[in-house]
């Protein structure tokens, strides 16, 4: 089950990265041409894209958090 996410957040990850963005998808500001709903979903799209990238960048930083953490511990059982 790990290992699946793993993949498919690596997998994320490269497309986001590869696409850097998804592209905008309102031409004029919304409220000079009305809410439609391909900018609905253009909108949400990108958001979803800015979080799974801002969740991806978190998760990086736990585990260089963790490890960091681990080193301590081993540094702080060596001195007792």
């Amino acid at each position: 089950m790990k290992v699946t996410l793993f993949l498919t957040l690596l997998l994320i990850t490269l497309s986001c990265k590869k696409d850097e963005s998804v592209k905008s998808y309102l031409s004029e500001p919304p409220v000079l041409k009305g809410f439609y709903l391909r900018d609905a979903n253009g909108l949400l799209m990108q958001k979803v894209e800015e979080l799974t990238l801002y969740l991806i960048e978190q998760d990086e930083k736990s585990d260089e958090l963790k490890m960091e953490i681990e080193l301590l511990r081993k540094e702080i059982s060596e001195l007792k």
